[in-house]
């Protein structure tokens, strides 16, 4: 049976899979839509009244089935992680959907079995937490992917594995989506020198060496800014032009709603109200053409068949669209410095020193983005490759899945994790943040009592300037494990306690008595379904 290696974007507008060979190290984008991109799908997910789940027809999304869709499940997912969808007697929560988006995708790839896929990576926002992450994995493993086939890249770190070959030494990626705009920083130091000697000798002998990528992030940044806040900037201006026209759908929209987000979801959301994709479109449509064009015409058709005569004449220039898009400019501008302040602290350098800005997510190709970031990284070259503008993530996605045991950019621990030790009423450090994935650790401890028959193990994590225990759904994460009494006590160097976290960020606990050789035991925990 043949097994895939998989790279998946679940973007907020778009999404898109990617398989790696894992012989040959080629990336092969699956084709998963028809027309223009036939490479990404909208993120919409239907059920017809057949009982079918359709991903991407957004035609039958805003028409009979609206009341039947969820527009973009990641959107949900940022908003509300207790979102669920009630059809048929039946309530999907986030979970199902994510699990049905996944292995609907998979099939448009050509995978008719998730269980076919032997490595899995999904990409996350900057800024999703833990919880939010142990959504999508859960949502693997539904589907019978073990969680340690599973892994995870922030998304502008999936941007930078597919441009590995991008010259300089820092490199800034620019993921700038539907829904969020992130950041990072990357030093590429390594990757360039590790282009000489032993791995250069391995490339040429067996290819594998192409899939061997070194680095480090240095700074990185989410915001939750993104293409559709844009669209929503020209949606209001359309309105407010129906109102002028005498539009009756246009009349009965208070323009109030645009600065509510909740209010503006509901719209969104609305069963009923299936005009706002109607003027979406449009808006794309614009905002694609300011891009190179100072003044765009349109005519909007109606938005209630029967009802309005829709918009007429409507014309919208670059500068109005700069003038409504201030608010989302200043925003982005505040993220790339506090992203330059963070780069300044880690390396004494300036914005001055980056050698390269990669664009990512079909929002890069406002117009203000590259003039922006042309001033502000005067030294660097922009890189924007509209083929694979909007694919990036999908191709670094796969491109990680090989990758075992290596220490590669993105693989960072990013958490201080540590041992509650009894004795001295303190935390022993064994994992530090700065560390990268996979590690292994061990440290040597004491037996507390006179013939103890057990010992405790609570991992910790670092909150602040203090540690904490590892929680599971709210509770303290504790093991008791069994050992063979003794009459000696305080023998410092009986127990051995191995701390190990591989790519599928689970934290494994191992324990060894040297006084009677033996294992002790084994434990496990996702951390994706952990707090501190």
């Amino acid at each position: 049976m043949p097994k895939y290696y998989a790279g998946i974007d679940l973007g907020t507008t778009n999404s898109s899979i990617a398989l790696l060979d894992p012989y040959t190290g080629e990336v092969d984008m699956k084709k998963v839509d028809i027309g223009e991109t036939p490479y990404i799908v909208r993120s919409i997910l239907s059920k017809d009244e057949e009982g079918q789940w359709i991903l991407g027809n957004q035609a039958a999304a805003v028409d009979r089935l609206r009341s039947r869709t969820v527009f973009s499940v990641k959107t949900e997912l940022r908003r509300d992680m207790n979102f669920s969808l009630s059809l048929d007697e039946e309530t999907y929560t986030l979970v199902d959907l994510y699990a049905v988006f996944i292995k609907e995708l998979l099939k448009k790839a050509g995978i008719d079995h998730p269980r076919k896929v032997e490595r899995l990576t999904l990409s996350i926002p900057v800024n999703f937490d833990e919880n939010r992450k142990s959504v999508m994995e859960k949502a693997a493993e539904k589907l019978g992917i073990p969680r340690e086939q599973v892994w995870f890249l922030d998304e502008p770190v999936s941007v930078l594995w597919d441009c590995r070959n991008i010259p300089g030494q820092y490199v800034l990626v620019f993921d700038f989506g539907g829904g969020t705009l992130d950041l990072a920083i990357m030093d590429k130091y390594e990757t360039e020198e590790a282009k000489e000697g032993a791995v250069q000798v391995l490339r040429e002998l067996t290819g594998e060496g192409d899939n061997r990528y070194h680095g480090k992030v240095v700074a990185k940044v989410g915001l939750d800014i993104g293409g559709d806040d844009l669209d929503d900037v020209i949606i209001k201006y359309f309105v407010e032009q129906g109102k002028e026209q005498g539009n009756p759908v246009c009349q009965s929209l208070s323009l109030e709603v645009f600065d509510d987000p909740e209010r503006l979801h509901k719209l969104k959301s609305h069963p009923k109200f299936t005009f706002y994709y109607q003027l979406k479109a449009a808006a794309e449509k614009v905002k694609k053409a300011l891009s190179v064009e100072e003044v765009f015409a349109l005519t909007i058709p109606p938005l209630v068949p029967g009802v309005d005569e829709g918009i007429k004449g409507i014309t919208y220039t670059l500068e109005q669209f700069l003038t409504g898009t201030e608010k989302v400019r200043n925003a982005m501008l505040q993220g790339l410095k506090q992203l330059n302040d963070a780069f300044a602290a880690e390396t004494g350098l300036q914005r001055h020193s980056i050698d390269a800005v990669l664009l990512s997510g079909g929002s890069s190709l406002i117009s203000f983005v590259p003039d922006l970031l042309e001033e502000l990284y005067p030294n660097a070259r922009i890189v924007w490759d509209e083929e694979h503008l909007q694919t990036r993530i999908a191709r670094g996605n796969a491109r990680y899945t090989k990758s075992e045991g290596e220490i590669l950019v993105g693989d960072a621990v990013n958490a201080s994790f540590g041992i509650y030790n009894h004795a001295g009423k303190e935390t022993i450090v064994m994992i530090e943040a700065s560390e990268q994935y996979p590690v292994r650790k061990v440290k040597r401890v004491a037996t507390t009592k006179t013939n103890q028959t057990k010992i405790e193990i609570v991992p910790m994590v670092r909150k602040g300037a203090d540690f904490e225990p590892l929680r599971r759904n709210g509770s303290p994460v504790f093991w008791r494990m069994n050992i063979q009494p003794h009459q000696q006590t305080m023998d410092l160097s009986r127990i051995t306690v191995t701390y190990a976290i591989d790519k599928s960020q689970r934290l494994r606990i191992t324990a060894y008595d040297n006084l009677f050789k033996s294992e002790i035991g084994v434990e496990e925990i996702s951390l994706a379904d952990t707090s501190g």
